[in-house]
């Protein structure tokens, strides 16, 4: 079940995250367009861009 795949990549990303020392938080990489982002500003990105899909994919009344 799609749920059950969801939940499961849902717990593998929250334990990567969570695996990241506070010190590697300010760590910058550069996007392929070359704007610079943070592990800090990736995960907060990851979870921005998931809410999106969850309000695109919501029950319509």
């Amino acid at each position: 079940m799609v749920a059950t795949e969801l939940a499961a990549e849902a717990e593998k990303t929250a334990a990567a995250f969570a695996a990241v020392e506070p010190v590697q938080l300010t760590r910058r990489g550069l996007r392929s367009d070359g704007s610079a982002f943070t592990v800090d500003t990736l995960a907060r990105y990851f979870i921005h861009d998931a809410l999106h899909h969850v309000w695109d994919v919501r029950p319509q009344n």
